[in-house]
């Protein structure tokens, strides 16, 4: 889990990646964003097939922060790991990282990692 100013309001949402038998296939995990509402969390986004690491860039869009989410493909017999880039939308992130409108990155852009490729999970309960 991290936590990152994604609105720009001042106050962290919490990024969330879950490593666990039902939120995670061979393609990776979800990982949800959720933010203060009330007393209690409301779910901004979840995108299935997530890897770390997960980075917070320099860009925005629709007044949010881009997601830049590490992904993998399977090519012959091997994974090739790529990155990709997620825009919010208005409502939300898009649900698919390994689809438009997500987009493939060819160069890394400017940004930080939240989630980083060897980062130690912890439970959350």
């Amino acid at each position: 889990m991290a936590w990152a100013d994604l609105d720009g309001d001042r106050r962290p949402e919490a990024i969330v990646y879950l490593m666990s038998r039902g939120y995670c296939g061979s393609g990776g995990c979800s990982l949800f964003i959720y933010r203060a509402a009330g007393h209690g969390w409301r779910r901004v986004a979840r995108m299935t097939v997530s890897n770390p690491p997960i980075r917070l860039l320099d860009t925005r869009s629709s007044g949010w922060r881009d997601l830049d989410i590490g992904q993998r493909e399977l090519r012959g017999d091997r994974y090739r790991r790529y990155e990709a880039r997620l825009r919010f939308n208005g409502r939300g992130y898009p649900l698919n990282p390994s689809v438009p409108p997500a987009q493939r990155l060819t160069r890394q852009m400017p940004g930080r990692v939240l989630i980083g490729e060897n980062d130690r999970g912890r439970p959350l309960f």
